[in-house]
């Protein structure tokens, strides 16, 4: 909670889990979070894992990546994995790509896209 991460040379935040072990619960609020991976751009913030997501809480980060940034510098989910379960994004500043990995049962609201957002039916939030 409340931190500034920046310049760092792996991703900024990761919640990741194994086949065996979902990541469950994980709240992360206030964080502000750009260009992780120094020279070689990573995500700024990866929650997920092969067993999946459940209950994860991102409230009022802001995430910047910029030109030459990571495809998904914001990841939920884990590509090839059960996705998310229960997932509360609000009040969020996404200033880079956003990539959604099969959410189900998602509360979305008052957060803000400067870029694309991928896997997601923006309509339905």
């Amino acid at each position: 909670m409340d931190n500034i991460v920046f310049g760092n040379l792996g991703l900024g935040i990761e919640a990741y889990g194994s086949s065996a072990a979902t990541v469950d619960n994980i709240y992360l609020e206030g964080n502000t979070i750009f260009k992780a991976g120094g020279s070689t751009p990573r995500q700024d913030v990866l929650v997920g894992g092969e067993a999946g997501a459940n209950n994860p809480a991102l409230i009022g980060n802001f995430l910047y990546e910029g030109v030459n940034g990571a495809n998904s510098a914001f990841l939920l989910g884990f590509v090839g994995s059960s996705g998310t379960r229960n997932a509360v994004v609000r009040n969020n500043y996404f200033a880079c790509n956003a990539y959604f990995v099969t959410p189900s049962n998602m509360t979305m609201t008052g957060n803000t896209f400067t870029d694309y957002v991928t896997a997601l039916n923006t309509a339905s939030y």
